[in-house]
């Protein structure tokens, strides 16, 4: 009777004691180390397609004791997500499950009373919007229009208060522009409306002769009137035997005399 005894192959690659093949990471990331032993040269990479927020370094090796570093980024999604990092040496190869906790998702809550669907006067002015955020945020007004900006245009997780400024609409038409808030993933959009020029005009008190007859002997007429603009009065050319006073003014109410 011969008795034949095979050896068991040993591993090529054996993970320190106690090393956690299945870490769960916190939502704010971080890194974990595995080390361990391999026979030959070997490689580690990230193996689940769309994990671009999980990272491994190094990504190879040579024979003997290696420690890869699994990096993780915050997550700032609402659910909990994985990837698998897969190390290779030689015919061998051993995953880690690597798992990260739910976080809280991007968002930007405006303090209540907040317009957010501001209408400001064609005489221009200041609205001042006041939000709480839980990541770094950015503001801007699209366009890069030239008649509304906003200030200040970043800042960190937190309450702030940003201004839009908005310059005098000498058009009559409305017109409009978008400020957007940018925090992490999230973006709250405002749209900005502004009340065109009113139509310059003159109105005439109620009862006013606007075609006044004078006698022969001459006199005087006042004329009263409302405008929305500064003003001037004139006698026509060639009339010199009529005099007009004041000759000028300001929007309001005015009167002229007519000598």
């Amino acid at each position: 009777t011969i008795t034949v005894e095979q050896q068991v192959k040993t591993k090529e690659l054996t993970f320190a004691p106690g090393t956690d093949v299945t870490p769960v990471v916190p939502s704010e990331g971080g890194a974990v180390k595995v080390s361990f032993t391999t026979k030959s040269a070997w490689t580690a990479k990230v193996s689940t397609p769309d994990a671009s927020w999980c990272k491994v370094t190094p990504s190879a090796g040579a024979s003997g004791n290696g420690t890869i570093a699994i990096t993780v980024e915050k997550n700032t999604t609402s659910y909990m997500r994985s990837a698998y990092v897969t190390i290779e040496a030689g015919s061998e190869v051993e995953q880690i499950y690597v798992q990260q906790q739910a976080g809280e998702a991007d968002y930007i809550t405006f303090v209540f009373g907040t317009d957010t669907a501001p209408v400001v006067t064609s005489k221009g002015g200041t609205i001042t919007m006041t939000f709480t955020t839980n990541a770094s945020w950015t503001a801007a007004i699209e366009d890069n229009l030239d008649w509304c900006t906003v200030s200040p245009t970043s800042g960190a997780a937190g309450t702030h208060t940003v201004t839009v400024s908005v310059k005098e609409n000498l058009a009559t038409m409305y017109r409009y522009g978008t400020l957007r808030i940018t925090a992490g993933t999230y973006v709250q959009t405002v749209w900005v409306q502004q009340q065109p020029k009113e139509p310059d005009y003159i109105s005439f008190t109620e009862g006013t002769d606007t075609a006044p007859v004078v006698s022969a002997d001459g006199g005087k007429i006042n004329i009263s009137f409302t405008t929305n603009a500064a003003w001037t009065a004139s006698v026509a050319e060639g009339a010199e035997w009529c005099k007009v006073s004041p000759t000028n003014g300001t929007a309001g109410n005015g009167t002229i005399t007519i000598t």
